[in-house]
């Protein structure tokens, strides 16, 4: 018996990992990284057009027109841009671990400035101009009758800032005013934030002024930098990395189902194939309905576990290099392919009754629904599991075939582990799954392989289930 199995499992493995479509199935995701990293930064080398035109100021304060100029100055416009980037770049290299910083080298940092001057673009060059109230409403008809044409009229208004009576000094009751802000349609959302940064700036320092205080002095005061987080290891220091915190867990569970879910679906596929071009025929005369799922599923597990091993390999290769492997614990990986193993028996026997019961891969789509949209119900409690492994969904999903594996491995390699009892617990309600569907596929298989004609429904199959 077990020679046949070999010789079945064999013939499946091959007949996957041989295929054009295994290989080029493998090597997508490395492609669509590469494609993402290097390709896309060099697309985006289009820079929006330098935005020029006219800024009209109602300020019936006289204090903030005079303040505005200086803010939106092109000067002013191009330091603080110069700052942002800065910022912006320190904030990437916070997050990021010191050995991150040298991959890629002097390119690396090339193509960061080039991002940055391309999600920021040109500082733009703002020309402001006294308004009375009394003409608003003149301005705002020049505002909607602007064009895309009048891009280039640099005496075409950009917008109208109307700003009120009590914005420095408060009214009774001690209740500051603020600003209107008229614009054209579709203005440039970046303008449009440089003008609210700077009214917001220039307001604040008026009233810290008007309350006979120093604006610096206050700025000073109210401003806090410097602050960091560091996680203690006992290789030593490094800086904490939130993002990475939330992406390991969900990067070892969509392994799992990455590659669970693909290896199941070849294994339908495969079985109704054969069966719909009557190989299954020619197989069953040389081994049992048992001998012949047997073979067929732990080719499959094979496949799966070559898949696993590749996608895992990059994962590590990539943390490596970002000098951020303390983050995985070893016994993770072992637990990994355990955890595998046991997914894919449930899923296989699911797939693999589903497979023999249809004639046509068409047919499956009833079938196939609900197993499908019961596995993608750990991705989509990803973040609630992630954040609260300890929670009582958490814990409950845990012990939820055949979804608990999924849900122990992000719980496992999450900020809080589980109890070691609670993962042996969890893989032996796997295990008990995992049997249960393997018979059932057994039943199923056997009466359904070589059955013909309209797909069964799930109440079919249960009642194919007693007369096996």
């Amino acid at each position: 018996m077990l020679n046949k199995v070999g010789w079945v499992a064999r013939r499946e493995f091959v007949a996957t990992v041989m295929t054009r479509s295994f290989v080029v199935g493998v090597l997508v995701l490395p492609a669509i990284i590469g494609l993402m990293a290097f390709v896309m930064p060099r697309m985006m080398d289009e820079r929006a057009p330098r935005v020029v035109g006219t800024i009209a100021v109602i300020d019936p304060t006289g204090a903030i027109a005079p303040r505005l100029g200086r803010e939106l100055s092109p000067a002013e416009l191009g330091r603080r841009r110069l700052e942002a980037g800065a910022r912006l770049r320190e904030e990437v290299a916070t997050r990021l671990p010191a050995g991150a910083q040298a991959v890629g080298g002097a390119a690396a940092s090339v193509a960061m400035d080039q991002a940055l001057r391309t999600a920021m673009g040109e500082a733009p060059a703002l020309r402001l101009t006294d308004a009375e109230a009394a003409s608003l409403d003149d301005w705002k008809a020049r505002l909607a009758a602007r064009t895309r044409d009048a891009a280039a009229d640099t005496s075409a208004p950009l917008a109208v800032i109307v700003i009120h009576g009590n914005a420095v000094a408060a009214a009774d009751g001690g209740i500051y005013g603020a600003y209107d802000l008229y614009v054209p349609p579709k203005l440039d959302d970046r303008l449009q934030d440089e003008l609210r940064g700077a009214l917001s700036r220039t307001l604040v320092e008026a009233r810290v002024e008007a309350a006979g205080l120093e604006p610096q002095r206050v700025a000073a005061m109210t401003e806090v930098s410097g602050a960091a987080t560091r996680v203690v290891t006992p290789e030593g220091e490094r800086k904490s990395n939130e993002a990475l915190n939330l992406l390991v867990p969900a990067g070892f569970m969509a392994l799992l189902l990455m590659s669970v879910m693909s290896t199941g679906s070849q294994l339908m596929t495969n079985t109704v194939e054969d069966k719909s071009s009557r190989v299954v025929e020619v197989l069953l005369a040389a081994a049992s309905p048992m001998e012949l799922m047997s073979g067929k599923i732990l080719a499959q597990m094979g496949v799966g576990l070559v898949m696993l091993g590749i996608y895992a390999a990059m994962g590590l290769a990539a943390l490596a290099s970002f000098a951020v492997l303390d983050l995985v614990d070893p016994s993770l990986l072992a637990w990994l392919v355990v955890f595998y193993i046991l997914s894919y028996a449930m899923m296989a026997g699911l797939m693999g009754a589903i497979g023999a019961a249809v004639n046509d891969v068409s047919e499956a789509g009833t079938l196939m629904s609900p197993v499908m949209m019961i596995n993608m119900l750990p991705w989509l409690l990803w973040l609630p599991i992630t954040r609260h492994p300890d929670g009582a969904l958490a814990v409950a999903m845990s012990f939820l075939p055949p979804v608990n594996l999924y849900a122990m491995l992000l719980r496992m390699s999450s900020s809080s582990p589980p109890p070691l009892w609670q993962t042996w617990l969890s893989v032996l309600v796997a295990a008990v799954g995992a049997v249960g569907a393997l018979w059932f596929a057994s039943k199923v298989f056997r009466i359904g392989l070589l059955m013909t004609g309209k797909p069964p429904s799930f109440r079919t199959l249960v009642r194919w289930v007693r007369m096996a």
